[in-house]
């Protein structure tokens, strides 16, 4: 994910690090408060080219304003957020959540329903199902601020592809069943 949601991990973990000694600062709720901080702080503008399923033609921006871009393959991240609440591990596509710019009372509303995943078709929200893109960043000055499964990553451009069936994942059955 790229936008607020990484510098709210980031400031998140912070406050965690900071308030070890407190036993009731809860990392969920850490992150929900670092979450609402960020909402004022700033919007990207990035331009996104994907290849979506089921079309002829990819879905593209220019020069528009988000909060943030999640590209996801499972369905939660961020101490329980669902973004992509249709995602499915092993279906070979990624989905893919654009929260726009929004005004703070709009921003807030569509955090609420991010959280639990009833953010989809919502204003502000756009969602596809991809197999591979790329996302850019127009601000000459700065660059994207990302993660990925909590490792952050700075950079001008992401680029993304799914290869279908590239990871085989076995079981290995216990001896003693």
């Amino acid at each position: 994910s790229i936008g607020i949601d990484t510098r709210a991990m980031l400031a998140a973990e912070d406050i965690v690090a900071k308030s070890k000694k407190n036993k009731y600062a809860s990392k969920k709720w850490v992150y929900v408060k670092s979450v609402l901080k960020q909402l004022k702080l700033r919007s990207y503008r990035l331009d996104y080219n994907l290849e979506v399923i089921n079309s002829d033609t990819n879905e593209i921006s220019e020069n528009e304003r988000f909060h943030t871009i999640t590209i996801a393959n499972g369905r939660y991240y961020g101490a329980g957020f669902c973004p992509a609440p249709e995602a499915k591990l092993d279906d070979g596509i990624i989905d893919v959540c654009a929260i726009e710019k929004l005004g703070w009372w709009d921003s807030l509303k569509t955090l609420i329903r991010y959280r639990n995943g009833n953010h989809i078709g919502r204003p502000g929200v756009r969602t596809f199902k991809s197999t591979s893109g790329i996302i850019t960043c127009k601000d000459n000055s700065f660059q994207l601020l990302g993660n990925y499964d909590g490792v952050v990553f700075h950079g001008h451009r992401i680029r993304f592809e799914v290869f279908p069936e590239a990871l085989n994942i076995g079981i290995i059955p216990n001896e003693k069943t």
